[in-house]
């Protein structure tokens, strides 16, 4: 098993902004646009609009954003939260404030 890091290999980080905020961690562009049709906002009807409005951001400032978020986490260990980030996994990281 990978350990660390190394964990991310493989995987791209892609924001979106409309019409809510996600951070997703996914193998593929593809995948990142079903996730947030899945987990945040959207119809499979819009799956080609959502991919075009998602941006690849590299991988120092998804784990900086992540980081930054962790603030208003109580209920874990920073272990904890940064263990759910480094799952060999495509996942939604971050998502709008307003939807939760």
């Amino acid at each position: 098993m990978k350990k660390g890091i190394e964990r991310l290999e493989g995987f791209k980080f892609y924001e979106i902004d409309d019409p809510y905020y996600a951070l997703i961690k996914a193998t593929y562009e593809e995948v990142a646009a079903k996730l947030y049709i899945d987990i945040v906002a959207g119809s499979e009807s819009e799956f080609d609009e959502i991919k075009d409005e998602l941006k690849e951001v590299d991988m120092l400032t998804a784990i900086g954003k992540y980081y930054t978020s962790y603030e208003n986490e109580v209920d874990e260990s920073l272990e904890q939260y940064f263990e759910y980030l480094l799952e060999e996994k495509s996942t939604v990281l971050l998502v709008d404030g307003s939807l939760l």
